[in-house]
């Protein structure tokens, strides 16, 4: 199972300019991101990964600090998520809303919320089609995404659906 995590409060200096994100060494198969600038940790940087994984390790790969290497050791709250939720063609079919825990919307673009389980046991979300249109269901992806659901409204727990906290409404 897989969770968005969201990295805050990092500052590598003003002499690095690249690095390179892994999960348990630097092995090239547990590259998870490269090509990050300190401005993408402004304010946060969020990142999909494996529950299992419990060390990061940032490698600089340019800039004066070229090699060097640091580990994260990440204690994440696994009863939060932080969702985006985005229509589809900028909302040429249709829009998308949170309508719990914390009502935001409607838009033809992207709401994002963070939500802490323990206090709210659920995340609503609803697409609405434009006139002529249909919603066709929820996406992981916004484009050649995979289909999640095609519930509407849709109703995510904290252990539902929990391959993304990216949904995305498809119209047609």
């Amino acid at each position: 199972m897989s969770r968005k995590i969201r990295l805050t409060g990092i500052n590598f200096g003003p002499d690095v300019t690249e690095m390179e994100i892994y999960h348990t060494s630097t092995a090239s198969l547990n590259l998870i991101t490269e090509s990050v600038t300190q401005d993408l940790f402004d304010p946060y940087l969020d990142l999909t990964v494996e529950d299992e994984y419990t060390t990061l390790i940032i490698r600089c790969s340019e800039g004066d600090c070229l090699g060097q290497t640091g580990s994260v050791d990440i204690s994440y709250d696994r009863n939060v998520r932080y969702f985006t939720v985005t229509s589809d063609n900028g909302g040429a079919g249709g829009t998308v809303e949170i309508t719990t825990p914390v009502a935001d919307g409607p838009t033809s673009g992207s709401l994002s919320q963070t939500v802490d389980f323990r206090t709210f046991p659920t995340f609503v979300i609803e697409a609405t089609a434009n006139y002529g249109a249909t919603f066709d269901g929820w996406y992981d992806e916004l484009t050649a995404g995979t289909l999640v659901s095609t519930d509407n409204p849709l109703t995510i727990e904290q252990t539902t659906f929990t391959g993304s906290d990216d949904f995305y409404a498809y119209f047609s």
